[in-house]
């Protein structure tokens, strides 16, 4: 699971930067074509300006335009590879606007102020989730805390009163131990993917939260193995 997850968390952080960095993407190409540079001089200019992810992207398409490539096809090869709907758009509106001739600056502009505005949007829409996503994270090591305090106030101090007269019948500690520990590997796993669902909107996306939430029960249970036995 942890590979994939990772691989994931890594992807997603690579279409989060896409799309942050498409709205001054637009604005730059919009500022270098009424400077009076050409489209290819403009792809070039922005790449070299904000680098960044779609600014490799930029400078690829250029080197494809000198060797004589159409720009829209030069486009639509360098983005092709990243199946990344956002890309794929921003491709098809600048080619859609080159092609068409007229007004390829209002067109930008208007792109720009629109991949803003969604960006907001997004920004927002996370700000809310957050507080919901961090209960998720809090209720994990609530459980672990609860878990804990029953296994080592109650369940290992009877344990040792066995053999008592009077006292209750065998426990083993280690059953108790391993279904507390079981159970909150089964919460981490399945708050993490909550966390993906809400973020993302897909429960896979949640991986790299789940690992990291049994992350913290693996290790406080292990901590609490070595300190306090």
């Amino acid at each position: 699971m942890l590979p994939y997850a990772v691989v994931d968390y890594f992807n997603r952080s690579f279409f989060d930067r896409v799309h942050r960095e498409l709205p001054e993407i637009f604005k730059g190409l919009a500022e270098a074509l009424r400077s009076g540079l050409t489209i290819a001089e403009s792809l070039r200019h922005v790449a070299e300006t904000y680098g960044g992810e779609i600014g490799k992207i930029l400078k690829n398409a250029v080197v494809l335009i000198e060797l004589g490539l159409p720009l829209p096809q030069a486009l639509e090869k360098s983005v092709s590879r990243f199946r990344l709907p956002a890309l794929e758009r921003a491709a098809s509106i600048i080619s859609t606007a080159y092609e068409s001739g007229g007004r390829l600056i209002d067109v930008l502009e208007s792109s720009s102020q629109i991949f803003g505005a969604l960006r907001a949007y997004e920004d927002e829409r996370l700000t809310a989730l957050r507080p919901h996503m961090m209960t998720i994270y809090v209720s994990t090591i609530l459980y672990v805390v609860l878990a804990l305090t029953i296994l080592y106030v109650f369940v290992i101090p009877l344990s040792k009163l066995q053999g008592i007269p009077g006292a209750m019948g065998k426990i083993d500690p280690g059953v108790y131990t391993a279904i507390m520990y079981f159970a909150g590997i089964i919460v981490a796993f399945f708050g993490g993917m909550l966390v993906g669902k809400m973020r993302y909107g897909k429960a896979s996306a949640g991986l790299i939260h789940s690992a990291a939430q049994m992350s913290i029960v693996a290790f406080s249970f292990y901590m609490a193995e070595m300190f306090l036995r």
